[in-house]
Parts: C-alpha cells; structure tokens; sequence
C-alpha cells in the first residue's frame, strides 16, 4: 500500500497536467507546424521544455552538481576533492 504523501503528490501532479494540458497542446502544434518560421517553432520547444516540472528539477540538481566540475578548477576529470 502506498503511503498517503506519495498519494497525494500523485493527485497533485495529475491536477497540474490536467491545468496545463491546453497550454501544451497549443505550443506542441505551434512547433509541430512546418507553415511557420523556424524561430517560432524554436520557441515553442524553449517553452515546452521550460514549464515542464520535471526539468526544473534536473536543472537544479544539475547547478549543484556543476558546482564541484567547474572548468579550470583541476576537477574535469570527475575526481572531486
């Protein structure tokens, strides 16, 4: 059985989808569409790719892993110190 707080992030998530479902469905056409210029469509993808959750939270966690592989600071083999 599932503990109730991952019950409740999973109704969270399914209202979130379901709010911006249109949104998605609109900027997925928009890049889908070979009439238009390819900047639009590029911007369609930028912006379908930033609202997504999911992406938010890798980029974070990528920040603060990054930290420790800066170029120059002697760490670009993976050895952290």
């Amino acid at each position: 059985m599932a503990k109730k707080s991952s019950i409740e992030k999973n109704k969270r998530r399914e209202k979130l989808a379901k709010k911006f479902a249109p949104k998605r469905a609109r900027l997925k056409t928009i890049a889908n569409d070979e009439s238009l210029s390819m900047e639009e469509r590029f911007m369609a993808r930028l912006k379908l790719s930033e609202q997504s959750p999911r992406r938010r939270q890798e980029r974070h966690q990528g920040f603060a892993n990054a930290v420790h592989f800066l170029p120059g600071c002697g760490h670009e083999k993976g050895v952290r110190p």
